[in-house]
């Protein structure tokens, strides 16, 4: 499965903030757990540092692109 490509956010709210496109993953240091990535799907998650939570919303398109492969066999 292809790596995203993450982009840093040229918006002035979105401080320190990434994204991902075309697929619509998103990294923000939201709260006081951190990291928190999302997907355009809904699946979200925290981390302790932006490198973990590229990692996690990577996991998780992974494993969404493996299953509908799985689907189509």
């Amino acid at each position: 499965v292809k790596h995203l490509e993450w982009r840093k956010s040229h918006m002035p709210s979105w401080n320190d903030d990434w994204h991902t496109v075309p697929t619509g993953y998103a990294i923000r240091c939201a709260d006081e757990w951190g990291w928190k990535w999302s997907s355009p799907l809904g699946a979200f998650g925290h981390a302790s540092s932006p490198t973990a939570a590229q990692a996690a919303a990577q996991a998780d398109y992974e494993a969404r692109i493996t299953a509908a492969l799985d689907a189509i066999e």
